[in-house]
């Protein structure tokens, strides 16, 4: 299944400046933050963290990202902080669908469409929306539910 285009070419570019606080910050989350997240997000059934399990696209390997996820009708919208230029959000654009695991349950999704604020936030609760709005997110990843069927394969083994 292949991804939906980008509706905006400038969506396509990364959401911050990739200078040094930037370049920290996300050294500092894979390291520190993101292993603790995915500690915790298997004992906690709130929002937050949802759990994305995605492929390498050139490894093969099966990877785990916390990522924040809210619900929306027939699937999620995940902000994109870092822009689409992350690792996680290239593998799953690259295959087209992944697993996200979000209050104990995991979901097959697909159909990913990076969206714009002004498309991503109304779909949101108000809360999401005003922080997401503080934080000065620009980009956010749309993606749909799939219901399993015998015509789609199943996700790899390792995926969590």
């Amino acid at each position: 299944m292949a991804t939906r285009p980008i509706r905006d070419a400038n969506l396509d570019a990364p959401s911050v400046t990739t200078g040094g606080w930037n370049r920290r910050i996300r050294r500092f989350n894979r390291a520190v933050l993101n292993p603790l997240m995915l500690r915790v997000a298997d004992r906690v059934r709130g929002t937050y963290p949802a759990v994305v399990h995605h492929v390498g696209r050139r490894s093969g390997r099966a990877y785990r990202t916390p990522v924040v996820a809210r619900p929306i009708a027939g699937g999620f919208v995940i902000p994109l902080p870092y822009g689409v230029d992350t690792d996680w959000c290239r593998n799953a654009r690259a295959a087209g669908h992944f697993s996200i695991t979000r209050a104990g349950e995991t979901t097959e999704v697909g159909d990913l469409e990076v969206i714009g604020a002004a498309e991503a936030l109304p779909l949101v609760d108000e809360r999401a929306r005003r922080s997401w709005q503080r934080l000065g997110i620009e980009r956010f990843l749309r993606v749909r539910a799939h219901v399993q069927d015998e015509h789609r394969p199943e996700p790899p083994s390792g995926w969590g």
